[in-house]
């Protein structure tokens, strides 16, 4: 299957990348997505991933228009082909 990913800000200059399409195999969730993404570029991964491996709790998560929380929610979303998931990284300011 294939998902269309969308990074902005911090997110996107880490990347490289604004948009990009990625290849899944079925039944990916959220955070093998994040994985593949930290495999893949490695100047992500301090962006999606704490020290202990887990989905930074400032990261907002996005599919297809709904926010999906961090974490558990992350490992428990399950992606479809032709998915939009948005990666946004916190804002701060006033």
């Amino acid at each position: 299957m294939k998902v269309q990913v969308d990074a902005t800000g911090q997110l996107r200059t880490a990347a490289g990348w604004g948009e990009t399409t990625v290849e899944l195999e079925d039944g990916t969730t959220l955070r093998g997505l994040l994985e593949r993404l930290a495999a893949n570029t490695g100047a992500l991964r301090p962006h999606l991933f704490d020290e202990e491996g887990r989905v930074q709790p400032s990261l907002l998560l996005v599919v297809n228009g709904a926010a999906v929380a961090g974490g558990a929610g992350a490992a428990a979303a399950r992606l479809a082909d032709g998915d939009r998931v948005s990666l946004m990284p916190p804002v701060a300011g006033g």
